[in-house]
């Protein structure tokens, strides 16, 4: 199932993650 999900999705994901903990260190 996972196999099936294309890597630009985990991509998006680790950028999504990437740009949350950046938001939350500056506060």
């Amino acid at each position: 199932m996972l196999q099936k999900l294309p890597n630009s999705y985990f991509t998006f994901r680790k950028i999504r993650i990437v740009f949350w903990v950046e938001r939350l260190m500056e506060l």
